[in-house]
């Protein structure tokens, strides 16, 4: 019997082995198809039996070789054949634990509540990291699937490790959250706090799962439209013609409208954020990188770009929701101003109806000395900016019921109607707490003096009392106060007045008898 099968073996050894080679074949490709991996075990039992069966058929084309005195073209068969039982049981075997991982996977939370990052086996060791995971790595990294080779360090709960450490630290605990910090470089990183917990079935461990806090439904909602509307989205903005960008998450750049690649003088619709920073003016580079430094929340920052047509200001949205961050770029829009000046007309006018009333009252006549500073050095918008907060905030101490009255760039005056409001005001000057002389601006995160000279007019210090004669009055305190030789940087008017005396011309009488210039006398 066992000769009768070796002869046939024989005399049919093309054919079987030509099917044996199709069987491995179909085996080791299912493998691929089925695993989307490749697979080591069946690639060496491929190679092997493969190999052996050529160097056999070589080797035996003009010669009958025998082992154990069986013809070797037989054992070539026979490997052939193993060979393909081998890489069944090994599909086998991969058919069954990927079932198994299947199982685990469907015993987790759904994906819709809770962005699951990655899985563990029972003992801790990471078994895959997920699509969801994936998505918030930047671009870059995600197409090689190795991102974790461009990783300068992992920050889990203020301590910093490498990647190995990272996931042996994960080891060390059953259940418990983190707070970690994936950095790439100095702009891309990743903040997230995740959660590791167990997943049971019938009371026995199955593994661990690694992901974030529940999401709401609204935030749910809110990421299926953004999905859904995502090619929208360039179309929208481009349609306003104005230089707008926005920050794409999955490409971890700034998607550019065609005014703005027109106005910065760019080609390409994706503008990386390390890009993007070599046209920030350098004197902004502080609050361009404290704005990367941003984690939750939402602010508005200020900073000046290097566009074709010279230096311009641009404001940045920067809002960060969940595992979401939201940044829009557009021209700064200084206006309208935060407040509405009175000109010198209302002035004039004010200060006769204060005349009529007789109520006492008090001027302040303003220099903004450092305004032209600023102008020159950041633009008039900017500077525009900083003296609606300078009298803003001195609106807000004094009930908003303050009247501001514009004379000039850099000059205005104040209307003080209260009894005490000189007294005050003096008070705090004298104190060196006067919010008039010496205020602090903050805007964009920076600290800007406001360093005035003031002209101090009280209502009882001017004879012959009119609006004109107010103002010219304030002014000359004004100009004394701005001198570089006077050594104060305040002035209180005070009138001067005539001193000569009363003559009552009536009570006397003036000899107009010229005869004496005629009389001939003799010497």
């Amino acid at each position: 019997m066992f000769d009768i099968i070796i002869d046939f073996i024989i005399q049919k050894q093309n054919d079987i082995g030509i099917l044996a080679l199709s069987i491995l074949g179909i085996l080791y490709i299912s493998t691929l198809v089925i695993f989307k991996k490749f697979p080591i075990v069946e690639t060496l039992i491929l190679l092997i039996s493969v190999g052996l069966a050529v160097f056999v058929w070589y080797i035996t084309r003009n010669l009958v070789v025998t082992l154990l005195n069986i013809n070797l073209i037989v054992w070539a068969i026979a490997v052939l054949v193993l060979a393909c039982i081998l890489v069944f049981i090994v599909i086998l075997i991969r058919a069954l634990n990927f079932k198994h991982r299947m199982r685990f996977y469907e015993l987790t939370p759904s994906n819709i509540e809770s962005n699951i990052y990655a899985y563990f086996d029972k003992k801790s060791h990471l078994l895959m990291f997920t699509e969801q995971f994936y998505n918030i790595v930047p671009k870059t990294y995600k197409k090689k699937k190795k991102w974790y080779k461009t990783v300068q360090k992992i920050i889990c709960d203020g301590e910093e490790m490498t990647y190995k450490r990272f996931l042996s630290h994960l080891k060390g605990f059953g259940e418990k959250s983190f707070n970690i910090e994936i950095i790439f470089n100095e702009f891309t990183s990743i903040k997230e706090e995740v959660i590791k917990s167990m997943v049971t079935e019938d009371g026995k461990v199955r593994g661990y799962v690694l992901y974030n806090q529940k999401l709401t439904p609204a935030q749910v909602y809110k990421d299926s439209i953004i999905k859904e509307y995502a090619t929208h989205l360039y179309n929208f903005f481009d349609s306003m013609n104005e230089p707008i960008a926005y920050f794409d998450i999955y490409n971890n750049g700034y998607v550019l409208t065609d005014s703005m690649k027109k106005l910065l003088g760019v080609e390409i619709n994706n503008l990386p954020s390390e890009l993007l920073l070599s046209y920030v003016v350098e004197e902004d580079m502080g609050i361009y990188k404290k704005m990367l430094l941003q984690a939750e929340g939402s602010n508005i920052y200020y900073y000046r770009l290097k566009t074709v047509n010279g230096i311009e200001w641009f404001e940045e949205t920067r809002t960060f929701e969940g595992i979401y961050v939201y940044n829009i770029i557009h021209r700064a829009n200084f206006i309208p101003r935060q407040i509405k000046y009175l000109t010198r007309e209302n002035l004039e006018t004010d200060i006769r109806v204060v005349l009529e009333a007789s109520k006492p009252f008090t001027l302040v006549f303003i220099t903004l000395k450092k305004v032209a500073l600023y102008a020159e050095k950041m633009g008039k918008d900017v500077a525009n900016v900083l003296v609606d907060r300078y009298f803003s905030k001195l609106m807000s101490n004094n009930g908003n019921q303050l009247r501001i009255y514009k004379l000039a760039n850099a000059d205005f005056c104040l209307i003080f109607t209260g009894n005490l409001d000189y007294e005050r005001i003096v008070s705090d000057i004298n104190s060196n707490t006067s919010d008039l002389m010496n205020f602090d601006i903050i805007f964009n995160g920076n600290k800007y003096q406001m360093n005035n000279a003031l002209g101090i007019v009280k209502s009882e210090s001017v004879s012959n009392p009119s609006s004109e004669r107010f103002i010219v009055a304030g002014y000359e305190a004004l100009n004394l106060a701005n001198n570089t030789e006077y050594n104060k940087q305040f002035s209180i008017y005070r009138e001067k007045k005539e001193n000569r005396n009363s003559y009552q011309y009536d009570n006397y009488r003036v000899d107009i008898n010229n005869e004496f210039l005629y009389d001939k006398r003799k010497i």
